[in-house]
């Protein structure tokens, strides 16, 4: 629903509703997650076939603005809150002995249900300004949080591990001025605020790797990018990105310590048009 109070300001809002059926993989897929090394029996960590498992039904309200306040700001305002209900969340089953085989271990079974749920709210702010005919600015400043967030005691995943990829603060500030007729040069600079479950120092596996990393701190990253159109046919542009970040871990992954390092990184790219 949109209501225009003039040419200059709008209000809207929005009711919607959402419904993911589970994958085939999801249904019926099976394979080996894992094997952890014991004193004793090594363990098996299967994924095993989920049969009759249901929808996962997300509800969202939101409301926003939009306001030409000046005759070269734009300004945009939005907030949101959702309920999703019956999220798909991996449990363990029964530890079950296999003793015949040519090297006995212990199966873990782990099976997909829905047996999560979650509200969560944000907001989000954005401005865009036309400085000059051939500079404009913009930046955008988000929030999210989650009131509420429900998971059974034999899930492999509770409340922490599922949102401690989801900073709390993002913001970014993006430049694009054109020097000269057929120059562009863009720089973007991006700025994370710490992860909902706060940094945490984790063990981190990877090639060659067996360390310790913080996983979910603040980080702040700088991208530019310089482009030139040749003709009406070949645009050249040059790049740089995570000028700022140094080498460090991103946020960790829902499932385990899983190693993802960022790393500054320089790129150059020529299209042709036909």
């Amino acid at each position: 629903m949109l209501y225009t109070l003039n040419k200059k300001h709008s209000w809207w809002g929005a009711l919607s509703r959402s419904v993911r059926t589970p994958s085939r993989g999801e249904l019926d897929g099976s394979v080996l997650a894992d094997v952890i090394p014991t004193q004793t029996l090594p363990i098996a960590a299967r994924v095993i076939t989920s049969p009759g498992l249901g929808n996962e039904v997300g509800t969202s309200l939101e409301a926003g603005y939009r306001g030409q306040l000046r005759a070269r700001v734009v300004v945009d305002g939005a907030f949101f809150a959702s309920r999703m209900q019956a999220l798909l969340t991996p449990g363990t089953g029964n530890p079950q002995p296999q003793l015949s085989g040519p090297i006995p271990y212990i199966l873990l079974p782990i099976a997909y249900r829905n047996q999560s749920d979650a509200n969560s709210e944000g907001i989000e702010l954005a401005v865009r300004t036309k400085v000059s005919s051939r500079l404009e600015w913009s930046g955008v400043l988000t929030w999210l949080h989650f009131s509420k967030f429900l998971s059974p005691q034999n899930s492999l995943l509770g409340a922490r591990d599922m949102l401690a990829a989801s900073p709390g603060w993002q913001f970014y500030f993006n430049s694009q001025w054109n020097p000269a007729r057929r120059w562009e040069c863009d720089a973007t600079y991006f700025w994370y605020g710490p992860s909902l479950t706060g940094p945490q120092t984790t063990q981190v596996y990877g090639p060659g790797l067996d360390l310790l990393g913080v996983m979910g701190a603040q980080r702040q990253m700088l991208d530019i990018r310089l482009g030139r159109r040749i003709g009406e046919g070949i645009d050249l542009s040059a790049g740089a990105q995570a000028l700022t970040i140094g080498n460090r871990f991103e946020y960790k992954a829902a499932v385990g310590p899983v190693l993802a390092p960022i790393r500054p990184s320089a790129y150059a790219r020529i299209t042709f048009r036909f």
